[in-house]
């Protein structure tokens, strides 16, 4: 919001646009989840091998007096907000080389941009870096 008052504040209007990736956890290639938090986050040894075992291979059951359910495999959603930010950190780079702002948080992610009004064009910063 503080973005959008200062470009109206000079005279700017701000074209955001939404992005909504559907069941954005359960998406996740955890393979290449892993490799780019060892690539490009510097991730290795034990921490990655830790958490390599954590969004792979789950199962679960329920017991309860004495009774199990059968055990069932775990796929998606085992990742928080911070993992999925890590897995989506390339959106912040493209955004950057196209001179457009991003605000995101998980798998809500806003790009936006100021443009004057009367200069539409630079409106299609914002549509070539979606």
């Amino acid at each position: 919001m503080s973005d959008i008052r200062t470009g109206a504040g000079e005279g700017r209007c701000t074209a955001l646009l939404a992005l909504d990736i559907s069941a954005a956890f359960d998406a996740v290639n955890h393979s290449l989840l892993c490799q780019r938090l060892q690539h490009t986050f510097g991730m290795n040894g034990s921490a990655l091998n830790w958490l390599r075992s954590f969004v792979s291979g789950r199962s679960q059951y329920v017991a309860a007096g004495g009774e199990r359910s059968v055990t069932a495999r775990c796929e998606g959603s085992v990742l928080g907000p911070l993992l999925f930010s890590l897995y989506v950190a390339p959106v912040s780079d493209i955004a950057v080389a196209h001179h457009v702002s991003i605000h995101q948080y998980a798998d809500d992610i806003q790009t936006y941009i100021a443009i004057q009004p009367q200069c539409p064009d630079s409106l299609s910063q914002l549509v070539n870096c979606c």
